[in-house]
């Protein structure tokens, strides 16, 4: 990969591959997801705008974003994940509760979806304001989440569409849609 390509990739994001349900061309269901590299990798992320691309990105109508980035195991189905913020919960957190306190919320905004988990549960939540490290969400727990408990704030999108963008295997393009939490 060349200098100049590689200073353009601005975002840490992690590869998963679908494991178990089914998966094929824009229909997923039941799926969950695993990491094929232990650690992430650099890309960049981008916003499609309106275009009339005859190349894979035109295949693509309901695309939401594109990602560039060096030769990776990276195929249609797979998932990418961007982590925006993260932190553990301070305290337990009851079911009914409107708020959440987190060791560091730091890099928490408001309009963010956040994501609770702590051995089998899963819980997501709208972040309607941020104040130290207390996180006022926009409706009340349904689950009971101890100290410690994950939080993150992520992005999440499923690949549509991969081709080498260079030709001579040097570098991905790949086309995205926004991927529920």
């Amino acid at each position: 990969m060349d200098t100049i390509f590689d200073k353009l990739l601005t975002h840490e994001v992690t590869i998963q591959r679908p494991v178990g349900g089914t998966t094929g061309h824009l229909n997923v269901t039941n799926v969950t997801y695993e990491a094929v590299y232990p650690s992430t990798k650099r890309a960049r992320l981008m916003p499609v705008r309106e275009t009339i691309d005859q190349s894979i990105l035109g295949m693509f109508p309901q695309a939401t974003h594109l990602l560039y980035c060096g030769l990776l195991d990276l195929r249609e189905g797979y998932r990418v994940e961007r982590e925006l913020a993260a932190s553990s919960l301070a305290q337990a957190a009851q079911v009914g509760d409107e708020s959440i306190q987190v060791q560091d919320a730091s890099s928490f905004r408001q309009g963010q979806v956040v994501e609770l988990s702590q051995t089998g549960a899963r819980e997501k939540c709208d972040v309607t304001g941020v104040q130290g490290n207390l996180l006022s969400l926009a409706s009340p727990l349904a689950n009971a989440f101890g100290v410690g408990a994950s939080v993150r704030a992520v992005e999440r999108y499923d690949v549509l569409g991969v081709e080498d963008e260079a030709g001579a295997a040097h570098h991905l393009r790949a086309v995205l849609r926004e991927a529920a939490l």
